[in-house]
């Protein structure tokens, strides 16, 4: 419906065009584990920093899930095994 676009996606990984004229790539790459690794590294000496919006507990996925799709996203919404932790 957009005609001849050329797309890049954050998020969609694998979008197909709908039609010839358009062209589409995903501005990630691959991570390897030695990436993952050093990711982990860079938040543990706390050289990056992960913004956490907020936290709940893995029994508690629908209202995480519920919180993702009708509010504003300031970072990660996590679930944690940890039943003690509530909403912030």
């Amino acid at each position: 419906m957009l005609g001849p676009v050329s797309i890049l996606s954050l998020a969609l990984t694998d979008y197909h065009p709908q039609g010839p004229q358009q062209r589409f790539a995903f501005a990630s790459g691959t991570i390897m584990p030695t990436d993952y690794r050093w990711l982990l590294q860079q938040l543990a000496t706390e050289k990056l920093t992960a913004v956490i919006q907020e936290q709940y507990p893995f029994t508690d996925v629908k209202r995480a899930q519920h919180r993702l799709t009708t509010a504003h996203a300031a970072g990660r919404i996590l679930l944690t095994y940890n039943q003690e932790v509530t909403a912030q």
